[in-house]
């Protein structure tokens, strides 16, 4: 391989010296006659199609050699002809090319659509064949699709990696909130699923920068474009257990697709568990946007099992969005977006949590019943001018929350009152400006800043309070100036950032005023090559960095090289690379010497002094795809050690679980390996796929002030298909089975007994006419008693017309009320007992406008 590239830089000048060539002749039948509207292929030396050209009504053609391209015979292909195929070494500028008469007895045959189809690299879904009579929305539909994930969370992947963009009709409506899309579009409207492989966002980046991810474009149907449509939905029900309580589901959603305009508003209001706000959450991270602050306060969140979020949500939620995208010339458009969401949830739990890394041991025991109010507004306005030789971006976003929550717990036999206050509010403007000087050379200039405000207030289990604001300011700016040096491309960028972090904390324990400061200068050659077969990026940045926590000040010079490389082989092979080398300044929570509540009994302290950590990573992703069979497959394995990781001291004492930091240091490794295979057949709308994950977590904790090593495995394998064998039958269905185990690498008696976890869903549909039974399956079930056995049954009738489709539900038929579990996370054990929502019973009525 390495002969393949130092060959192809030497054969640079040469092929430098070249201009495409022009092949042109005429196509002419026996009696000498001109033949029209032949196919004129032409191929390299491995017979791979480079161009293609299609004689005229005089039989003429003109086939153009592609740039840095070497053809090697022509193809002549024309219906009621014998095919022909000459050598190009043998071709005479405008000579007559005679096909021969053949006549075809034609068989009778059985047409099939295509469910897909590629063309370089991008493949063609059709919904129509994916679409079963069940499914309504786009997000059932893309579930089906072979190559294709879609997360709990609505987030989209293409082999092993999230897509960069989500367009509609070619436009970017949604940014990185596309879950309103794939959850609110109805699947009839949509004709196809394009997925745009090694997709360059920038359109004069396109062959000069190298990108591994795809995006996804939504095709619709033509009664769906350059009108209003949307959706009326309402529904009423009850609990059927217990003191019944009232049901509620609505929905009203607007859209419109033209040329000119995009626009999806949606109002939603649930309090029957489903999960509505994830679709205003981001799904993906894109451009230069500022780093989201993450608080140290949050909202009473207690940890829910492996359940479907509607059996242990208790929730009065609303969401309203709007989101319109306008054209203002042919490369350039405004996107603006609005939301607000309310959520009341109630939870109910009880828990015993064994930690590990306290000497002798530590148990605390919880029963907690939360209530957390969730209020927010956010905004973003957003320009773009995406042109051949230009590039202008400018967004401007702003968020505020007024977060709230309140509980009882019984702490150890004492209750104990909760309540936290963890507020947020920011405002921040990305920038970015690329243009192309000449065919060559390009100049950019980018840039953020972004102010957080995160207020909060904490009362402890011994009735004090806390009180937190940590403010920070955030900015970028980068220029580069990029060239193409025959077939690589090299840029050369400066780039400054930093931030100003001030935290003022007041508890019982402490009253501190920190603040914390971080300057960066880096400056960095890119270099990326890109031929048929190989894509190759390296990143060489020299960093010069500054910090400042009180009166100390540091001073680093940092090399952090990336590396990555894309082979591929043919049109179904691919092979992704990546390595890097990472240094990271620690957080101010964990460098910070103030002491620090974040929770009603969990206390923290960092450092007091600058630290860092850093590592190395390394990604691989094999990818196979078969259009013509619909197999895909997907193999991953991720390595990443980090060193310089703080060990910290735990203790528990006066009911506070406490860690201090030491002055010693540890190394940890994470290896994480995936596979995934799907495949899509025509016999009865078959889809199967078949996943694998496997997790190898190495870590220290400090025991009796000894290091012990521990590892912490899990692995996880989940079998799903979808079955319709009759236009009124269908069946949806997967199976898991998860298994996690924590060692002691010193003391091997002191090993984890293997957790292991079992789900089972069973959908079957009987759609006879309008009329369609869903009857839903769930079975939960471990090897430990710790973990409970449940069973759940739901079942809906609806009535379906193009228009309009009423439905009754009862969900948790046998009205179970309990789950209980049994797992680990790196230093504790956990045994939880959760409440469930009871038997209910919900009317929906669904109207299309």
């Amino acid at each position: 391989m390495n002969f393949r590239i130092l060959l192809t830089f030497f054969l640079l000048p040469v092929s430098w010296t070249l201009h495409a060539q022009d092949y042109r002749g005429q196509v002419v039948g026996s009696n000498g006659s001109p033949v029209g509207s032949a196919s004129v292929i032409m191929l390299d030396d491995n017979r791979r199609t480079l161009t293609f050209a299609r004689s005229g009504r005089d039989g003429r053609y003109t086939v153009v050699t592609p740039k840095d391209k070497t053809g090697k015979w022509l193809v002549f292909v024309c219906m009621g002809y014998e095919r022909d195929t000459i050598s190009l070494d043998n071709f005479v500028q405008g000579q007559k090319t005679m096909l021969t008469e053949k006549s075809f007895k034609i068989k009778e045959v059985k047409v099939v659509a295509p469910k897909m189809r590629q063309m370089g690299d991008t493949i063609d879904y059709y919904v129509g064949m994916f679409k079963q009579k069940q499914d309504r929305t786009l997000e059932d539909v893309l579930k089906k699709m072979p190559g294709i994930s879609v997360g709990s969370d609505g987030s989209i992947s293409v082999g092993g990696k999230r897509i960069n963009k989500f367009y509609i009709e070619g436009m970017d409506l949604l940014g990185n909130k596309y879950s309103q899309a794939t959850e609110n579009i109805n699947a009839g409207k949509v004709k196809k699923v394009q997925v745009l492989n090694n997709h360059e966002p920038i359109k004069m980046l396109r062959g000069r920068s190298f990108s591994d991810q795809a995006a996804l474009n939504i095709v619709l149907a033509d009664d769906a474009k350059e009108v209003w449509q949307g959706t009326v939905e309402a529904g009423t029900g009850s609990s059927l257990q217990k003191p019944g309580h009232w049901l509620g589901d609505a929905r009203l959603t607007a859209m419109r697709f033209a040329h000119k305009l995009q626009s999806i508003s949606i109002y939603k209001f649930n309090n029957t568990g489903k999960d509505i706000l994830h679709e205003i959450n981001v799904n993906q991270i894109l451009g230069i946007s500022a780093p989201d602050e993450v608080g140290f306060l949050h909202n009473i969140n207690l940890t829910l099992p492996d359940l479907q979020p509607q059996r242990t949500t208790f929730n009065t939620s609303s969401l309203l969005a709007s989101n319109w995208l306008f054209k203002t010339g042919k490369d350039s458009e405004i996107r603006l977006q609005l939301s607000g969401a309310l959520d009341r949830s109630r939870q109910q739990q009880t828990t015993t949590t064994v930690y590990n890394d306290v000497d002798g041991g530590a148990t605390i025991a919880e029963d907690v019943t939360a209530h957390s109010h969730e209020s927010s507004l956010s905004g973003e306005l957003h320009y773009q001018l995406n042109a051949a030789r230009t590039y202008l971006v400018n967004n401007l976003s702003g968020y505020a929350d007024w977060n709230r929550s309140t509980g009882q717990s019984i702490l150890n036999g004492d209750v104990v009152r909760e309540n936290v206050k963890p507020h947020k509010r920011y405002i921040t403007d990305d920038f970015s400006w690329i243009h192309r000087i000449t065919d060559k050379r390009s100049l950019s200039l980018s840039g953020y800043v972004a102010y957080n405000d995160l207020p909060g207030h904490l009362l402890l289990h011994d009735g004090s309070w806390e009180s937190l604001d940590l403010q920070t300011l955030r900015w970028k700016a980068t220029t580069w100036i990029g060239q193409r040096i025959g077939a690589v491309n090299v840029t050369y960028d400066l780039e400054t950032n930093g931030n100003r972090q001030w935290l003022s904390t007041r508890n019982p324990l402490d009253t501190a005023n920190d603040r914390y400061a971080e300057s960066w200068l880096t400056g960095r050659v890119t270099t990326s090559y890109k031929n048929d077969w190989l894509d190759l990026s390296a990143r060489l940045p020299l960093s010069w960095l500054w910090r400042s926590l009180g009166r100390e000040d540091k001073t680093n010079v940092l090399f952090t090289p990336e590396v990555s490389a894309k082979l591929t082989f043919g049109v179904d092979w691919d092979l992704s690379l990546s390595y890097n080398y990472g240094w990271q300044p620690l957080s101010l929570r964990d460098m910070t010497g103030t002491t620090l509540f974040t929770n009603y009994i969990s206390v923290t302290q960092g450092l007091g002094y600058l630290d860092n950590s850093h590592g190395n990573s390394f990604t691989g992703i094999l990818n196979y795809r078969n259009i013509s069979s619909g197999f895909f497959a997907t193999a991953m394995t991720s390595w990443a050690g980090n060193s310089g990781n703080i060990l910290y001291r735990a203790t528990y004492d006066h009911g506070f679980y406490t860690t201090r930091p030491t002055d010693r240091r540890s190394v940890s490794h994470f290896l994480m390996s995936m596979l995934q295979l799907s495949e899509s057949v025509h016999w009865c709308r078959l889809n199967v796929s078949l996943q694998g994950h496997y997790t190898e977590e190495r870590y220290n904790l400090l025991l009796s002030d000894v290091v012990t090593p521990f590892t912490l495995k899990s692995s996880s394998a989940t079998l799903s298909f979808s079955l319709q064998p009759a236009t009124w039958l269908s069946f949806d269905a997967n199976s898991n089975v998860g298994a996690s185990r924590q060692i002691n690498r010193v003391d091997r008696s002191l090993d984890s007994p293997t957790l292991v976890s079992f789900v089972h869903r069973l959908n079957v549909y009987l759609m006879p006419g309008k009329w369609q039974v869903e009857w839903s399956h769930e079975l939960y079930h471990g090897n430990n008693d710790a973990t409970s056995t449940n069973y759940f049954m739901d079942l809906s009738v609806a009535y379906r017309r193009k228009t309009y489709e009423l439905s009754v539900a009862m969900n948790n038929v046998l009205g179970t009320d309990t789950y209980k579990q049994h797992y680990y996370t790196i230093n504790q054990q956990i045994h939880q007992l959760n409440i469930l929502r009871p038997r209910e019973i919900l009317f929906t009525a669904s109207f299309d406008i």
